[in-house]
Formats: structure tokens, sequence, C-alpha cells
């Protein structure tokens, strides 16, 4: 009657063998295993999605990536039906934004997306990240994007502020 949904980023260590654990894998960009920091964190993750239930994937590249770490997939196309997410998020004001929702960690390049929007004119598109991580990095993207002209926000959200 449960079972433990999650990312590659979020298993929990404690409930892996207690009850099944499922897991959405997106595949890793193959450059980001050039970084030291990344290898770690890749190895610290492999070990814990090989003890999952299962492994979804989106796609026959990210299911080959995964049999080269010698972890069985199965392919399971993306996509939310969001009529089936029964979360009121209200009327929604459009604007001109680019959205980052990520974990805020180097590898993910945030600053390549700011320099970018830095060369974008008009100045009206505000950059809105989503994610949580260390607190000085992201204080050096705010200061970067400030110092570059990028309009930008900042936000930790929580599951309801995903959505909106």
């Amino acid at each position: 009657d449960l079972a433990f949904f999650t990312s590659d980023s979020c298993i929990y260590q404690p409930v892996l063998g207690k009850i099944p654990t499922i897991l959405y894998f997106w595949g890793w960009l193959p450059n980001r295993l050039l970084y030291p920091e990344f290898q770690d964190f890749a190895q610290q993750r492999l070990k814990l999605m090989a003890q999952c239930d299962r492994i979804l994937v989106p796609s026959l590249t990210t299911m080959d990536q995964l049999a080269d770490f010698g972890l069985p997939s199965i392919l399971s196309l993306p996509g939310v039906d969001t009529r089936t997410l029964d979360i009121d998020v209200g009327p929604i004001e459009k604007k001109l934004q680019v959205i980052f929702l990520s974990r805020i960690v180097s590898y993910k390049r945030l600053d390549l997306l700011i320099q970018a929007l830095s060369m974008i004119e008009p100045k009206e598109i505000e950059l809105v990240v989503c994610g949580s991580g260390e607190k000085e990095e992201i204080q050096e993207y705010k200061d970067m994007a400030s110092k570059l002209g990028v309009k930008a926000r900042f936000i930790e959200p929580d599951d309801v502020e995903k959505v909106r």
C-alpha cells in the first residue's frame, strides 16, 4: 500500500529496503562526470540507486546510460497529467519569465543562464530561480545577476510553489 517515489537527488537511505522504492532518473549529462565533486556524488547516488526496487527513465539514452553503470531500468515516457494535481494555485499572472527549477549547485550551470539573460534586450525578462542550495553559493548567483543587470528572484519552494 505504500511506496517511496523519488528522484536520484532525493533518495532517502533509511527508507531503502524497508518499503518499495521507485526511482525516476532523468540521467546525467556526460560532461558532469568530468567534475571531481560530481564523480563522488555520482558514485554515492549509484550505490543508493542500486538498492531501489524499480528505476524508471524517460528515454532510451538514459536507459543506456544506466545500463553502462550496470543498473537495469524501465522506460517510462515523461509527462504529468496536471488534472490529477489537487492543488489550487489560483490565478497566474502572465509574465516574461525564465524559470530555473533545480538544486542550486555549480554543475547545473546557473551562471551560464544568468550570463545569457544579461545579453537579451529588453531587460524585462525575470529569472525565477526555484531551488535549494548552499546559502553562500546562492548569494554568489544573486550578486552575479545584480552585477549583470538581470532581474532575478530566488525562492526555495514547497510543492505548491513548484506547481505555481
